[in-house]
This record gives C-alpha cells, structure tokens and sequence, in this order.
C-alpha cells in the first residue's frame, strides 16, 4: 500500500469515527431535550394524582426540563411515599409507579391530624387526605418531653396490635373498626360501623377478644334478640360476654 493509500485510509478512518461520535452526542443530546407528553401516576391512595404533583413541586409544564432521575427524587421526599420508579413509556409518557407507606390507622390528638404507620410512625395529614378507610385512634395518653408532650409511642403500639388482630382475624371485622379509643390510658374502647353500641376490650389478649366478636358477628340473628335494646357490649373478660341494657358503669 503506498503512502497516498495509507493517508487516504486514516482520513476515512477519522472521518468515520467522527461521524459515529457525531451521532451518539446528537441522539443524547435530542433524548436529554425529548418533549415529554404527559405524566402518569400509579400507585395513588391516599392522594389524587394532580395533589401528589402539587406536594412535590412538579409542575406538567416543566417535566421536559427535568431528568428522569430528578423527577424520582421530588416523589422520593414526598412524605407519603416510601418507594418510586420512573420510567418513559414509548409515547413520551413519565410514568410514575409509587409505593406509599404502610399507612394503618389515622391519629386525632390536639386538633391534630396524623396518619400512623406499623412502625408507630406518626405523619402529619395533608389536606384532601383520603383517610375513610383507615380506623381513627383517639385520646392517646401522652408522655412528657423536652419540648413539652408527645403521644405515647406504647400507647400507639397496643392500638397497632388491635388493629393487626382484626386484619388477621377477619377482612370485614377490620374492615368495619371506626375508632380505637385510648381513653388516656383506661380501658380501651372499640367502634364498628356495623355496630350501634361500643365495644369494650380493655387491655391485653386482644386476638382472643376480637375472635369472640367475629363469632358474634358470624352468627349475628343468633344474636340479635340479645343485643336490641343494648347500650354496649363487653368483651374485657376472656370467653365472657356482657351486653349492657343501662348506662356504661364500672368503666375506667
């Protein structure tokens, strides 16, 4: 091969090279600037999509001027979400698939609004909270601290064990619990929207408890002719249940 050939085939070379490189920067850089389409939302519970969007400063407008990454990251410290992935569909659509927290239960104290995690978590509600499903605990005793008084993280942790009862008793038992009532440390007051009257449980062997209200439940025309005139039903003594006819007595 003479000189001439060899320069003539290091220019092709280069210039072939140069092109490849042209390409790759080219589809990068038109990928970075894609028009991004919309935004879908996934895995929405506790929130509508556009509120999710409003929480975590995304605006539908902006969405071409943010990485894939950095959208994930505005879902990420959204207080509600444990979990998000974000992906681009073949129709230049974000999707966002996300998983929200173990939410179990809502928390009333003060005038204060709270969504209770398993892991005794307490999260402030946000407005237009979607909370219906979840029961309410309410009038948690309160314990003392540096900055004044928190709610009883035992206290929380004893109203998570009834709630984990019902759920792995019966769908429709937990399904049906409205209010764990703390009672400040007294004896624990329960209230199912199937039911007219409160349910006493008290303290302790609560599985055993709700078991004997499933059964009730199961056999409710059995029953019904006991319960019509009653003000509430007791359940705080194992395998005894007392149906009281006249005012609540005996109560701490």
């Amino acid at each position: 091969m003479s000189k001439k050939e060899k320069i003539i085939g290091i220019i092709t070379t280069s210039f072939l090279f140069l092109c490849v490189v042209f390409l790759v920067i080219f589809t990068s850089v038109k990928s970075e600037h894609r028009v991004i389409n919309g935004i879908i939302i996934q895995g929405a519970n506790f929130l509508q999509d556009n509120e999710y969007l409003r929480y975590s400063l995304i605006n539908k407008g902006d969405l071409s001027s943010l990485t894939l990454y950095e959208i994930r990251q505005k879902f990420l410290s959204h207080k509600y979400v444990k979990n998000s992935d974000v992906e681009l569909n073949s129709e230049n659509m974000v999707v966002v698939t996300i998983q929200e927290k173990n939410f179990i239960a809502s928390l009333i104290s003060d005038e204060k609004h709270f969504l209770v995690n398993s892991d005794k978590e307490l999260v402030g509600v946000l407005p237009n909270t979607n909370t219906v499903d979840l029961p309410a605990i309410t009038n948690v005793k309160k314990t003392k601290n540096i900055s004044g008084s928190i709610e009883d993280k035992k206290e929380i942790g004893e109203a998570i064990k009834i709630i984990r009862s019902a759920r792995q008793l019966d769908d429709k038992l937990y399904g049906n619990l409205s209010e764990i009532n703390m009672r400040d440390g007294g004896e624990i007051v329960l209230t199912f929207s199937n039911l007219s009257m409160p349910v006493f449980v008290g303290r302790n062997n609560y599985t055993e408890k709700l078991a004997t209200l499933a059964e009730i439940e199961n056999n409710k025309e059995q029953f019904s002719p006991l319960f019509r005139n009653s003000v509430y039903l007791d359940l705080r003594y194992a395998k005894n249940v007392f149906i009281g006819y006249n005012e609540i007595i005996g109560i701490n």
